[in-house]
């Protein structure tokens, strides 16, 4: 029956794309957050304006598993060397990183465009941030992720 097979066919087609609605497929964009671009702007000239080129950074980044702890070695402000702790280090890996202070930075500025929701808190002396939690999209399971900074050694 031809007509039953347009109408299961649409069936189906609708109730994908309420799910896929319902669900929250995609980020909802300008994230709701707790810090505004100009507060962003200004923690990140705060930390230009250090000069800041070699340093030791530190962070735990957070999902569903266990923890992945980083350890980042930055000179002339790139990535000399890099440290997992392996023995947590799990399927999915990293969420764009490894995450230098400037990586760190554009990683909020596109969480702030395509997640639904992001919380920071950054360095009251630096400026750099110290905690970035993200959930990415509305209803889905495990998309959520927090990074820590533990530790930041300037040298």
């Amino acid at each position: 029956m031809p007509g039953l097979k347009f109408s299961r066919i649409a069936a189906i087609s609708l109730l994908s794309v309420v799910t896929l609605f319902a669900a929250g497929c995609g980020g909802d964009g300008d994230a709701k957050s707790n810090v505004s671009d100009q507060v962003i702007d200004d923690r990140e000239r705060q930390w230009d304006d250090q000069n800041i080129e070699d340093y030791t950074l530190a962070y735990e980044e957070r999902r569903s598993g266990p923890d992945l702890r980083v350890t980042v070695e930055v000179r002339d402000s790139r990535i000399d060397d890099i440290d997992y702790d392996t023995d947590d280090l799990r399927p999915g890996g990293l969420t764009g990183g490894p995450f230098t202070v400037d990586g760190l930075f554009d990683l909020i500025r596109r969480a702030k465009n395509e997640a639904r929701e992001l919380n920071v808190q950054f360095d009251e002396t630096r400026g750099y941030p110290i905690f970035i939690a993200i959930d990415w999209v509305r209803g889905n399971v495990n998309d959520e992720v927090d990074i820590e900074v533990t530790s930041f050694t300037a040298r």
